[in-house]
């Protein structure tokens, strides 16, 4: 009875960390193929929230995957798992982050008043990370550039410092829900 009450939860365990990441993995897994095909993605194909919560329930749902067997390991198996789930984590967030939007045919703008003129950098591709920015504080506005399409905004760093913040927060998910 143990052994099937046990795969019953596995197995539902699963099944709800699968539904509760619908959005970010089948987005990030659409942007990642679009990307792929055409080299770069459209700003109105971006999906916000997809960075970097598609690599976070990546990661978990692996750690989660393979639970049966990393539990095999007795001793090693939290640091072994969450080495696993952190790689994980790393190696799918450097592709998305690698993911280019197009800006052909976007306004540069001021990042700090948000209107177009006084900046000559000219259009080209802008990593996603910076394209999921939907605020930015004054800090961001002073240390980046702006493309304008439609009715949002994306910005492109010129220090990645920032990603600090999401990296550690990333990791401290990972490891609490592992």
């Amino acid at each position: 009875m143990g052994n099937k009450a046990s795969l019953r939860f596995y197995l539902l365990s699963i099944a709800i960390l699968l539904a509760l990441s619908v959005y970010p993995l089948a987005n990030g897994a659409r942007i990642a193929f679009l990307s792929i095909q055409n080299g770069v993605i459209e700003p109105g194909q971006y999906a916000k929230y997809v960075v970097p919560y598609a690599a976070i329930c990546a990661a978990v749902i692996l750690h989660a995957l393979l639970e049966p067997l990393i539990a095999k390991l007795k001793r090693g198996s939290l640091p072994i798992g969450l080495a696993l789930a952190y790689g994980a984590f790393f190696a799918i967030e450097t592709f998305m982050e690698k993911i280019q939007v197009n800006t052909a045919g976007m306004t540069l703008v001021d990042p700090q008043t948000l209107t177009t003129g006084g900046v000559s950098v000219a259009p080209g591709s802008v990593d996603i990370w910076q394209a999921a920015l939907c605020v930015a504080s004054p800090a961001v506005k002073l240390q980046s550039i702006a493309f304008a399409s439609g009715n949002s905004f994306y910005y492109v760093m010129e220090s990645n410092a920032y990603k600090v913040h999401y990296y550690m927060i990333s990791l401290i998910l990972v490891s609490m829900i592992c």
